[in-house]
């Protein structure tokens, strides 16, 4: 027998490696390898039932994890391969050879996102376990430090702060000085395991430790979240394999603009009167997306809206106005602002054609009385549109009322030229701060015409 920790492997079944995975849907995803059959997943961490099969990779890998540029590199529980995997089709290609202490078996993979540095553990199950440092282009492990206080340690992981952690077949949590490998205990993780089908690592989408596990009581196989301040942990839910491993990307939140369309080309327009088409601003990143600015190249389109947030998998519709003044060809830009570090400024090409009437007298084009019609749809979520028809020039006032008659937003508020005219109500107040779901209520007041309206948001 080579030591305990081995055996304790071969008698009991799966390893699983977890890395994040961009959106499935919406959520924190990672992958696993079944330690018995090698099957790579992805799984969804605050929901982790919810896998998705990838292929077939290796079995017996002790770890896997993400170094920089989103490469998942693994360790198998005995042997000196360096591998690393293709995430998309489970492929596993050796890239060198990594050899850790006589008597010691791999144990555990940890990326340094403040060092840009990958570590690796190994243990000889019932008395030290030791700490490297992995050249990842060749797989060469430097030897930093050995403990006997946290003894059998199944895998570490780094915070966004560079502090190594660790666990142990003990059911404990422990600081590791990542100069040395003196360890130090954190706490008690709050449930009962043995064997080395535990993984442990960190997020930096949420600044979470996630770990996957099984109870060695009730052989209930769970993904939790540590306390970093007591080493307590709580499950999220369960999964359907036993998890040796466990890997999260390390890319920080970003916002990320998306936008549909990508170009307006607007119906010939009657100087005088306007067109209006919809611009979609989508967030598929993982942090909050801050419009800071939309501007034209061209007065003659404009926006209703030039700034704003979204929040990551929302978006927000924005009205874009075609207003000609002359019978000519208008061509420009939309500029979009955001902090989006790919594309911080995004252009958006618009043309239309202005033209005059011809044959008809313009107070003929324009409608005969004031209206303010049903606003579409409703109920609606997000976004409404409020019509009405302007017989004459005059100053408009359309304000949104709750039911208790105070005001939320004011939508136009100037002086406009005859028309037929709408608005865009995108279910936020005055602030830019969205409104709670409800009946409200819409007036338009324009010299002495006063109308009032209802309309129904659902969230």
């Amino acid at each position: 027998m080579k030591n305990l920790y081995r055996t304790l492997i071969t008698v009991t079944s799966i390893l699983t490696v977890t890395i994040m995975v961009p959106h499935i849907a919406l959520g924190q995803y990672g992958f696993l390898v079944d330690y018995n059959d090698g099957e790579l997943l992805k799984i969804e961490l605050d929901n982790p039932t919810n896998e998705v099969a990838i292929g077939t990779s290796m079995q017996f890998l002790t770890d896997a994890e993400f170094g920089s540029n989103k490469v998942l590199y693994a360790l198998p529980l005995s042997g000196t391969q360096f591998y690393q995997i293709d995430t998309t089709n489970a492929a596993i290609i050796q890239i060198g050879t990594s050899t850790p202490l006589d008597g010691h078996d791999w144990s555990g993979l940890a990326y340094d996102v403040t060092t840009s540095t990958l570590y690796a553990s190994s243990t000889t199950g019932n008395s030290a376990s030791a700490f490297y440092t992995i050249d990842v282009s060749t797989g060469t492990a430097s030897h930093i430090g050995t403990t006997t206080t946290a003894q059998s340690v199944a895998d570490i992981a780094f915070d966004n702060n560079g502090q190594m952690y660790a666990y142990n077949l003990s059911h404990t949590i422990y600081l590791i000085d990542k100069t040395n490998g003196i360890a130090t205990l954190l706490g008690n993780t709050g449930f009962n395991a043995a064997g080395p089908w535990h993984g442990l690592d960190f997020s930096y989408h949420n600044n979470t430790m996630y770990m996957g596990t099984y109870n060695s009581i009730t052989w209930v196989k769970t993904i939790r979240t540590v306390n970093l301040t007591t080493g307590y942990t709580t499950s999220v839910g369960t999964i359907n394999h036993s998890t040796g491993g466990f890997a999260i990307t390390h890319s920080e939140p970003a916002p990320e603009i998306t936008i549909n369309p990508t170009m307006f080309v607007f119906d010939s327009t009657a100087v005088g009167s306007s067109s209006v088409e919809m611009l979609t601003i989508y967030n598929t990143g993982s942090a909050t997306l801050t419009i800071s600015n939309i501007s034209s190249t061209d007065t003659v389109f404009s926006t209703n809206l030039t700034n704003f947030d979204v929040s990551p998998g929302d978006s927000q519709m924005v009205q874009v106005l075609f207003a000609p003044i002359e019978p000519i060809t208008y061509e420009g830009n939309l500029y979009v602002i955001s902090n989006d570090s790919g594309v911080d400024t995004l252009a958006i090409p618009v043309s239309g054609v202005g033209f005059w009437l011809v044959g008809i007298e313009l107070d003929d084009y324009l409608p005969k009385i004031l209206v303010l019609y049903p606003n579409y749809p409703n109920p609606f979520n997000p976004v409404t549109t409020l019509s009405y028809d302007l017989p004459h020039n005059s100053f408009v006032n359309i304000t949104v009322y709750d039911v208790l008659s105070r005001e939320v937003r004011t939508l136009v508020n100037q002086t406009q030229e005859a028309g037929f005219k709408s608005v865009i109500w995108d279910a936020s107040n005055n602030y830019g701060k969205p409104v709670s779901a409800g009946v409200y209520l819409y007036q338009i007041k324009a010299g002495e015409f006063v109308q009032t309206k209802k309309m129904v948001l659902l969230k």
